[in-house]
């Protein structure tokens, strides 16, 4: 839980959903220099060094370009989508490890699923994204170096549903009619208790009505 809660693209997301994300995350042993992934790979996940070293290196010049120790991340910006990412989808390096690594691995699309229960979550980790990318200068901007609009949030339930398999989406679709159904019953029975208290209402100024006639008709004529 410390650890991911100093990972950059999860500041200032909730403790109840970095509770979550924790059980997300996978722990995985790598053996000397193998490969945690690869250059041009579809990047799908992210990986913090819990122990062990890992090496950052350029396939096409075989240079070592960095170093990754204990604690490290790797790859954060693979987790969520963002809008105008000049990284695009693909590893542009591969990282090796040079012994044995104990390494946590959480997976996009884990993470996908999770931000469905979580919206402003998406938001927060949006936010971070473009900031950390446009610090980079790897986010698109305008004529002005600002950056665009951010309509990920707009789009974000565009993309989760993107991500999701056919059974996901038809589960979530009968989450939300059950949540409607159940709303809809708790409208109901608000309505039909309304409906008695205000007969009770009606009951009540009619017996007073009745009681008082006489004085409420010569009250009137006077």
């Amino acid at each position: 839980m410390e650890t991911l809660q100093k990972v950059q693209i999860f500041a200032l997301c909730e403790s109840r959903f970095m509770h979550e994300v924790v059980l997300l995350v996978k722990q995985t042993v790598f053996s000397p220099n193998d490969y945690l992934c690869r250059k041009n790979e579809k990047a799908k996940e992210m990986f913090i060094v819990k122990k062990g070293k890992l090496r950052v290196i350029d396939d096409d010049s075989g240079e070592e370009l960095d170093e990754l120790n204990e604690g490290a991340t790797f790859g954060e910006l693979s987790i969520v989508h963002v809008k105008g990412n000049l990284l695009g989808t693909r590893r542009c390096v591969s990282l090796q490890s040079v012994g044995y690594s104990d390494i946590y691995v959480l997976y996009r699309d884990d993470v996908t699923r999770l931000l469905q229960e979580f919206p402003q979550e998406y938001k927060t980790i949006i936010h971070n994204a473009r900031n950390m990318l446009h610090s980079r200068g790897l986010l698109e901007t305008t004529e002005l170096g600002e950056m665009c609009d951010p309509d990920d949030y707009e789009e974000a339930e565009d993309i989760i549903l993107e991500e999701m398999s056919v059974v996901e989406q038809l589960t979530r679709l009968n989450g939300i009619i059950e949540d409607l159904n159940d709303n809809l019953s708790e409208m109901i029975v608000s309505f039909s208790n309304s409906c008695v208290y205000y007969k009770q209402k009606v009951t009540c100024l009619e017996n007073t009505f009745n009681q008082h006639r006489r004085l409420i008709r010569r009250d009137f004529r006077t």
